[in-house]
């Protein structure tokens, strides 16, 4: 469980990472301009959610099952 959680952690930093220092700046503000780049920082912190969620639904889960054998 916790290689998991350490596995979604560095993802979501590499992720963060990768995006905010070079697709946002290299790629979409040079051609989509600032509202291109307000999209792709609203899709990242969606992803990111998504991540974040997942890892606690997943929590929840393992959790009922071990309470209910």
């Amino acid at each position: 469980m916790k290689k998991q959680v350490l596995a979604r952690i560095l993802t979501i930093g590499v992720l963060h990472l990768v995006l905010y220092g070079v697709v946002v700046p290299f790629v979409i503000y040079p051609r989509f301009g600032e509202k291109g780049s307000g999209i792709a920082v609203a899709i990242i912190l969606i992803l990111t959610l998504g991540i974040m969620a997942s890892l606690g639904l997943g929590k929840n889960r393992k959790g009922e099952k071990n309470e209910n054998p």
